[in-house]
């Protein structure tokens, strides 16, 4: 969590704000997600792998990724038509979401396009991953998210897990 990223985006909360709610959340017991956009000004890769690591560390009871969709006469369409390049026409991403949901729609040279569509791919595995292991247990999920490494394996998964995931905690709820 990048305090630029967030005053850039901003978000009106800074990182020690954010780590003394989730201390704060652990230390009581109360369930917490964190959900991160890929790709807003002033992010970087780097900036991306630190808060990666973060993510991974943290016990999230759920973590999701999604990389920015700028929308047409927004601050951030402007920036990106300033400062990078569109890769997908806002027409095709706009119409057709599902095409387009695990491809980054735009580049910076601060954040290029395959360091983009890299982050996204790790940022697909760690969901995958740390719903297979809440969901399965440290064992058998751990073994499972190896399985999830491999990228036509990890897409199967993830949408079975979506379906089945709310039965099993159900059942382990029980």
């Amino acid at each position: 969590i990048d305090d630029d990223v967030l005053a850039t985006a901003k978000k009106g909360v800074s990182r020690s704000q954010i780590m003394a709610a989730i201390e704060a959340a652990e230390r009581v017991g109360i369930p917490f997600g964190g959900f991160f956009m890929i790709g807003l000004p002033g992010d970087t890769f780097e900036k991306f792998l630190k808060l990666y690591k973060f993510v991974s560390v943290t016990n999230f009871d759920e973590v999701r990724f999604y990389n920015l969709e700028p929308y047409p006469n927004t601050e951030v369409f402007e920036w990106i038509e300033k400062n990078g390049k569109f890769r997908a026409h806002p027409e095709d991403y706009l119409n057709d979401a599902n095409m387009f949901q695990d491809r980054p729609l735009f580049e910076t040279p601060d954040f290029s396009y395959s360091e983009r569509f890299k982050a996204t791919r790790m940022s697909e595995y760690l969901v995958v991953s740390k719903l297979l292991i809440k969901t399965f247990g440290p064992v058998i999920g751990g073994l499972a998210s190896l399985f999830a490494r491999q990228r036509h394996v990890s897409k199967k998964m993830f949408r079975a897990g979506l379906e089945f995931a709310p039965c099993v905690r159900k059942i382990h709820l029980r």
